[in-house]
């Protein structure tokens, strides 16, 4: 009997052993709870035509992630007066980005704002694949070049930035780098420049995104 069982025993640890199902890990899905809010600003263009809500967030999930939002601006008694959109920015893991609705100031002068945001994992990003250098101007612009080192294309790099002066939100502008068409070709670079409405400011926060070529948002 003792034979009989330690055979039984020998035959389940092999049968175990070829018949064990590997443990795979699966890293989860990015998600609005992944996204945190660092701060929120409403910006007036220096010649009061545009208002923007604009908000900086932080993904801070493991994924690439491209994140949406609906900006709703709002009557006293809560009534919806505008609803814009801004749509599919590419985010790289752990980055930080910028996210604005625009409405026309006149629609919205005593309005307050809400907002909703919609997340999706991505394999788009392609972040790592540009240099982006910038520093002020003699003229109170900021001046940005983009360089793509990659061997790939990738879509226009989109550029976002917020001017502050003694604290206070001053200036928002964004801008689009390519080289032809909306495409920066692998080993090309361009120049751009922010605040071409001066402002007088102390500080920015700059975030971009880069996404590859054939990303459609």
């Amino acid at each position: 009997m003792r034979k009989i069982a330690y055979i039984i025993l020998s035959l389940s640890i092999f049968l175990g052993s070829i018949f064990r199902l590997p443990i795979i890990s699966y890293a989860s899905e990015a998600s609005v709870s992944d996204i945190t809010v660092d701060d929120e600003y409403v910006i007036c263009d220096e010649d009061g035509y545009n208002t923007r809500y604009v908000i900086v967030a932080t993904n801070n999930s493991s994924n690439d992630i491209v994140v949406s939002a609906v900006f709703n601006a709002l009557s006293e008694d809560g009534a919806v007066i505008k609803t814009v959109s801004d749509y599919g920015l590419v985010v790289k893991a752990q980055n930080a980005f910028i996210l604005y609705g625009q409405f026309k100031s006149e629609e919205v002068k005593d309005a307050t704002f809400s907002y909703d945001l919609t997340v999706a994992d991505t394999d788009v990003c392609r972040q790592d694949s540009v240099n982006i250098e910038y520093a002020p101007s003699e003229e109170n612009t900021l001046v940005v070049t983009g360089t793509n080192y990659s061997e790939q294309d990738v879509q226009a790099v989109n550029v976002r930035s917020i001017f502050f002066n003694e604290g206070e939100p001053v200036a928002f502008d964004t801008v689009n780098i390519a080289d032809k068409g909306y495409t920066l070709h692998s080993g090309s670079s361009n120049t751009q420049e922010l605040n071409l409405l001066p402002s007088e400011y102390d500080d920015y926060v700059i975030t971009w995104s880069a996404p590859s070529d054939d990303f459609d948002f």
